[in-house]
């Protein structure tokens, strides 16, 4: 009896040994984000991002309702939480597990703008807890606006189109500061799978899958209190001609 309670005891001394050690190993192989605020490549795409750049836009030159898409459609917690959202943490979590694969996102603003910055392409459990890792750290570090900020300067918005600058060039041949609602639903709806989503431009059409993705922002904006009704029956009127001033790609 006491050699099996001695192994039981052993066994459990030994798990809490491995767990320590894991948790010390990915402790000293994420990387702390201290260099947030100067001028760096990022690690995901290899972004040069640095607020001295002509290519980097301030918080402030960004239209409300186009942030707002952003924000609602990928996080609509934001300003709430201290760097992640436990349910849809939770959410991804029991996704994963039916699945048997990491299929569901779940990650906040920050999050995403932690992996952009510091992680790579990996799917793993181990690459979601160094995001949460540096996720918290960021959100002690910056603003929920300059969190912002910097999102809207790596993130991708298509093949190779990284930063609102380039996205807003690229899909209306605008500069940021003159973007409307429609045009940051579009650019929203496009996050998730900006490779894929953004079929809708080279085709020089919306498909029925990005009207819908839009209409929901642009609504979903309204319930969020975010515009004005009127504001957005004129972001939904104008989805029928959000690529008449850009020529898309052959």
């Amino acid at each position: 009896m006491l050699r099996f309670l001695f192994a039981i005891l052993l066994s459990i001394v030994s798990f809490l040994i491995l767990i320590s050690l894991g948790a010390a190993w990915i402790l000293v192989t994420t990387p702390r984000p201290t260099n947030i605020k100067s001028c760096f490549t990022t690690e995901m795409y290899q972004v040069h991002i640095c607020p001295k750049d002509a290519s980097y836009t301030p918080i402030r030159e960004i239209p409300h309702g186009v942030k707002m898409a952003v924000v609602v459609s990928e996080d609509g917690s934001f300003y709430d939480h201290s760097g992640f959202d436990w349910f849809e943490l939770r959410e991804s979590f029991k996704k994963d597990l039916k699945t048997g694969h990491f299929s569901r996102g779940g990650s906040t603003i920050t999050q995403q703008l932690a992996k952009n910055l510091y992680l790579n392409k990996e799917k793993s459990i181990f690459r979601k807890i160094r995001e949460a890792i540096i996720a918290s750290q960021i959100e002690e570090l910056l603003t929920k606006e300059e969190i912002l900020e910097k999102y809207f300067n790596v993130v991708e918005f298509g093949p190779k189109v990284y930063g609102i600058k380039a996205a807003a060039q690229f899909y209306f041949s605008k500069r940021v500061s003159e973007l409307t609602v429609a045009e940051g639903a579009w650019l929203a709806m496009l996050l998730p799978n900006p490779t894929k989503n953004y079929q809708s431009f080279r085709k020089g059409t919306l498909s029925p899958f990005a009207r819908r993705e839009i209409s929901k922002i642009i609504n979903r904006l309204v319930s969020f209190r975010k515009i004005s009704q009127a504001n957005a029956d004129e972001a939904l009127m104008e989805m029928d001609v959000l690529f008449s001033r850009s020529k898309p790609p052959p």
